[in-house]
């Protein structure tokens, strides 16, 4: 499935931008506001200021902006949320001793099986 598949004019994503390849945790996302969508692309106002002026164009597929850089992301508020899941989920496969190998090639709810499964071998461990 694609990151804003569903999207449609009015809707309001948030809008990351990515410094030095990572997104920074602590940065707040820009609220923005959906002025057009077409088959692939997504639009968005380039300035606050000007919501009928010049947009912005993001890919559908994955968020990011259609400019090759990949600096600049859109996101729904389940996708951040999700992302934000699987982090703390890396965070406690890490504590496990396994490596980031799984990051993109499980769901979110498989990570979430996975961690279940080692915290219940570990309490059942720890017990006897």
């Amino acid at each position: 499935m694609a990151r804003l598949d569903g999207v449609k004019v009015g809707d309001t994503l948030l809008l990351f931008v990515r410094m030095g390849g990572q997104r920074e945790k602590e940065q707040e996302p820009k609220v923005v506001t959906v002025v057009k969508v077409g088959r692939d692309l997504v639009h968005i106002p380039k300035y606050e200021s000007d919501p009928e002026g010049k947009t912005e164009t993001y890919r559908i597929e994955s968020g990011y902006r259609n400019d090759n850089y990949r600096h600049t992301q859109l996101m729904t508020r389940e996708a951040w949320a999700d992302d934000k899941k699987r982090e703390e989920l890396f965070v406690r496969l890490l504590a496990y001793g396994l490596t980031g190998h799984l990051r993109g090639s499980l769901s979110t709810e498989a990570l979430e099986a996975v961690v279940n499964v080692l915290d219940e071998f570990k309490a059942k461990e720890g017990a006897e």
